[in-house]
Formats: C-alpha cells, sequence, structure tokens
C-alpha cells in the first residue's frame, strides 16, 4: 500500500468517524430504548475508528 492511498484512507475514516459515531448513539438508543449519552458512544465510535485509521496510516510508512 502506497502512502498517498493510506492517506487518503485516513482522510475518509476520519470524515466517516463524525456521522458513524452519532448513528451508532441513535442506533443504539432506539434499540435499547434507553437514554445512553451519545456523546460517550460517539466518543468511543470515533475514537475506535480513528485508531484504525492511524494503523492503516502508520503500517503504510513503516514499509
Amino acid at each position: 500500500m502506497n502512502k498517498r492511498k493510506a492517506g487518503i484512507i485516513t482522510i475518509i475514516c476520519l470524515i466517516l468517524s463524525i456521522p458513524l459515531g452519532n448513528l451508532t448513539g441513535i442506533i443504539l438508543n432506539a434499540v435499547n430504548q434507553i437514554h445512553v449519552y451519545s456523546l460517550d458512544i460517539y466518543t468511543i465510535t470515533s475514537t475506535i475508528i480513528f485508531v484504525i485509521a492511524s494503523l492503516v496510516y502508520y503500517n503504510a510508512f513503516k514499509e
């Protein structure tokens, strides 16, 4: 995987992390019908996606 491709993937992941985080919170609220603090869910989901993006980026530069 070249550096440019990794950069593009990273940027896409970062852009997607915001709506995906909110979406996860909404889905969990709908399914469980408990008021999950969507900020916590949002933060966790965004962090996971951010970590994945960082790993992809790091591995590309390591090669």
